[in-house]
């Protein structure tokens, strides 16, 4: 999970960055992060909406009750969620998340007492672990189990991960410092001097970038027809495509197992054809749709707007120390009941520090966490999680649709012997 959110942030930032002077820190700064991912953070996320004017939109289907829940929802999450914590490497990393606006879920009575409700997260490789501040265990939720069940090994999943994870990050490193988009809207707004939360003081370069639909499109279109002629991107794409076959032919071994002459062989071709339908796909979309026409176009369908916006704090050291993202859309909602355009999207704000120096995590002995089998094998197992919190409550939501339909089963065994799958009817549906 982490790998992988990583790796596609990590591929966002550094994209958006193209080749301009000032937007090259903060290549350099997010690079360096690649290499440097032991560090502490902090920061918030919230959504950007008019709630207002969302409240105003009609809905059939919704009672009026339920619109003021779901007004209460868009209130809390443009309140926004506090994260904090610290991340050793791609592969553990412990996260807080604390609702700066917990009362959809004290109206539910999913919550209680003085504190915000709030959430523990701890990342072990293929394991997660999940907390309440109330509850006397952690959740433990083992990505390996669906696995095993496949009967594919783990340790070769994760040997896998890993190599896909070394080919990705050195491939963007090498792609990125080549990458020839030049962003129109780059500003150098100075040295300030950043406060961290470990009480230390960094002066920082403040790099603002903005970005509006028509950049993204043609952005968009540069990197697309980059794509088809870059040999960096190709030797890539085959590098990924063989170390998939590698791997499906090994979990899955046929009589005849192809070598990895053959294997890469095999990925060179579609690699190329693939690069070849994308090159005539492109040639066609841009001459249908050029970059002026597709903006007039989302115009013309109510997407009025894309507007992003990114500022980067970047330390003498070339390493970010605070990076705040906003991300805006704005939309004619085409209805009389609001006269003007709305306007959604969200902000995210971090500091980081300590790199190279951030704590271990410690995790949880295996007492001190539950799984999800355990929850459906033992009666007793719900109890460490505290009745008055959300997770008890997802649980025994899980734990009761989860017995519904052994009991189905059960009952159908028992009684029929056989299971016809033409005349057996679905199982019970799960609970809302």
């Amino acid at each position: 999970m982490l790998k992988k959110g990583s790796l596609l942030l990590l591929a966002m930032l550094l994209l958006l960055t193209g080749c301009s002077g000032q937007a090259a820190l903060v290549r350099d700064s997010v690079v360096a992060t690649i290499d440097k991912p032991n560090y502490e953070f902090q920061g918030t996320l919230k959504l950007l909406a008019d709630v207002d004017k969302l409240e105003k939109l009609p809905d059939t289907s919704m009672s009026s009750d339920e619109k003021k829940e779901m007004t209460t929802v868009l209130r809390a999450l443009a309140a926004g969620v506090t994260l904090q914590g610290v991340q050793n490497d791609l592969h553990h990393a412990k996260i807080t998340f604390t609702a700066n606006d917990d009362k959809p879920l004290r109206d539910k009575g999913f919550w209680t007492g003085d504190k915000k409700a709030a959430a523990d997260l701890l990342i072990d490789d293929n394991k997660l672990y999940v907390k309440s501040p109330i509850d006397a265990k952690y959740l433990l939720i083992d990505n390996t189990s669906p696995l095993n069940e496949t009967g594919i090994d783990a340790k070769k999943f994760k040997d896998f991960q890993d190599q896909l994870n070394k080919l990705t990050l050195e491939f963007m490193k090498k792609y990125i410092s080549k990458y020839g988009y030049t962003l129109s809207q780059v500003k150098n707004l100075g040295t300030e001097t950043v406060k961290l939360p470990n009480g230390e003081s960094v002066q920082a370069t403040h790099i603002a970038i903005s970005l509006d639909l028509k950049e993204l499109i043609k952005m968009f279109y540069y990197t697309a027809n980059d794509a088809t002629a870059n040999a960096d991107v190709r030797a890539f794409a085959i590098d990924v495509a063989t170390l998939f076959s590698k791997f499906q032919q090994d979990q899955y071994p046929t009589e005849k197992p192809l070598t990895d002459a053959q294997l890469r062989a095999e990925a060179t071709t579609s690699v190329d054809m693939g690069i070849a339908y994308l090159k005539g796909w492109l040639a066609q979309t841009q001459k249908d749709y050029p970059v002026d026409k597709v903006v007039e176009l989302a115009k013309q369908e109510g997407l009025l707007a894309v507007n992003l916006d990114f500022d980067y704090l970047i330390g003498s050291d070339k390493l970010p120390v605070s990076q705040k993202a906003t991300v805006k859309v704005t939309f004619d909602p085409k209805v009389e009941t609001v006269k003007e355009p709305i306007t959604i999207g969200f902000e995210s704000n971090s500091l980081v520090w300590n790199y190279g120096k951030a704590p271990q995590i410690a995790y949880p002995k295996a007492t001190e966490a539950v799984t999800l089998d355990t929850i459906y094998n033992d009666e007793k197992a719900l109890s460490n999680f505290n009745d008055k919190g959300y997770l008890y409550a997802i649980l025994k939501s899980v734990k009761e649709d989860h017995d519904a339909e052994q009991e189905y089963w059960d009952d159908l065994y028992s009684d029929e012997g056989e299971i016809d799958p033409v005349t057996t009817p679905a199982p019970p549906a799960p609970t809302k």
